[in-house]
């Protein structure tokens, strides 16, 4: 797929939605809930190729998961080091509690809630050939 530079721009004004509405300026409220739901679409329909060669049997579903997986995932792994690693120094800095500094639902999230995403994103992948199906 040849790259759109459309797409691109319209991803940096989604993302800057999102660091708005993170920022908390009521001004520029509604462009920040219209972050998520576009970062939904792209995914679903980037996505669509990919699933439908599932779907065909062209590519199997252990490769397309895997693909997904360290693209997705990968930089989850980063991510989730290198806030751990900062909560952990916070902890030593500072003398709190682990347990107030890391939960059980990190294991979902991550250590920085905001990186919710890419798990959540993972998963829809995986359910997308299916859904393809019904396309």
């Amino acid at each position: 797929m040849a790259r759109n530079g459309s797409l691109d721009l319209a991803r940096l004004l989604a993302a800057f939605g999102i660091l708005v509405f993170h920022a908390g300026v009521p001004v520029l409220g509604p462009i920040g809930h219209a972050g998520l739901p576009f970062f939904l679409m792209v995914l679903v329909l980037l996505g669509l190729p990919a699933a439908k060669a599932v779907i065909r049997k062209e590519a199997g579903f252990r490769r397309y998961a895997a693909n997904r997986a360290a693209r997705l995932l990968g930089p989850w792994v980063l991510w989730s080091a290198v806030y751990g690693a900062l909560k952990l120094a916070e902890v030593v800095l500072t003398g709190r509690n682990l347990t107030t500094e890391f939960r059980p639902w990190m294991l979902l999230t991550g250590p920085a809630l905001h990186l919710w995403f890419l798990p959540f994103a993972f998963g829809i992948s995986l359910i997308l050939p299916a859904l393809a199906r019904l396309a």
